[in-house]
């Protein structure tokens, strides 16, 4: 006999498992892979500065907007974990590059894929675990692109230098077991933790045509946002991934 799985008793953990596949695919992409790689140069930089940027001015307005409307926002609601736009637009500049907020809002999504939304706390949740986990991760990518890059990103590292309450994950596990005490409610937070990794997957895929004239980005490996890819030979499991899998201190 097979020795039983053990219950995952514990919310988050089911959350993870929920959504493993789509984090996988992101963190394994060519473009999301190479910030850990040791050739990487600072025009690919810019190009995942660009991506990253067009991602989050697609789905800040979303939480905001959802933030504004409640009567009291809970701590783990935090701008300081979703509003990292303006890092972007800093970082670009700083490289001179000068993407603005127009330039870079544009619209990616299939013509049956529906608009980003968030209707309650439990799917809000959703997507804060995915940031939550992303401003982890975030530690240990600023490491390795000052050992990459040097001095020449120094001043260019405002996004991936997240402020101290957007890696507080003890907390905003204690708060997410809170909110997810209901089986509808953890369904809501699985749907918008999927919606917003499909949002950077699909940001990282799709070439918007105002780029094309500048960017010389590396192949880039289209996948379907879901289904797990196995092949090694197309596909890098990167540290990054892993760190964010154990939810560990990448110290």
């Amino acid at each position: 006999m097979k020795p039983e799985k053990p219950l995952l008793v514990d919310p988050l953990s089911r959350l993870r498992l929920s959504t493993d596949d789509l984090h996988i695919s992101l963190d394994r992409h060519s473009h999301m892979s190479r910030l850990l790689a040791e050739n990487l140069v600072l025009d690919e930089y810019v190009v995942i500065l660009r991506r990253l940027l067009a991602c989050h001015l697609e789905f800040e307005p979303v939480i905001e907007n959802f933030r504004k409307g409640l009567a009291r926002s809970p701590d783990w609601l935090s701008p300081s974990i979703y509003q990292r736009s303006a890092d972007l637009v800093a970082d670009l500049q700083s490289l001179g590059d000068r993407a603005s907020f127009h330039e870079n809002k544009h619209n990616t999504r299939g013509d049956n894929e529906p608009p980003l939304e968030v209707r309650s706390q439990a799917q809000a949740a959703g997507f804060m675990y995915v940031l939550a986990g992303a401003s982890l991760g975030a530690r240990l990518i600023h490491r390795r692109l000052r050992e990459q890059l040097g001095e020449q990103v120094a001043p260019a590292l405002s996004y991936f230098s997240p402020p101290a309450d957007a890696i507080a994950w003890t907390a905003y596990r204690e708060a997410l077991n809170v909110v997810l005490c209901r089986t509808e409610e953890e369904a809501a937070a699985i749907q918008g933790a999927r919606a917003l990794f499909s949002c950077f997957l699909r940001h990282m895929q799709i070439q918007p045509a105002h780029l094309r004239a500048t960017e010389s980005p590396p192949p880039i490996v289209l996948m379907s946002a879901n289904v797990r890819v196995e092949d090694p030979e197309v596909l890098v499991r990167t540290d990054f991934a892993a760190v964010l899998h154990k939810q560990v201190d990448p110290d």
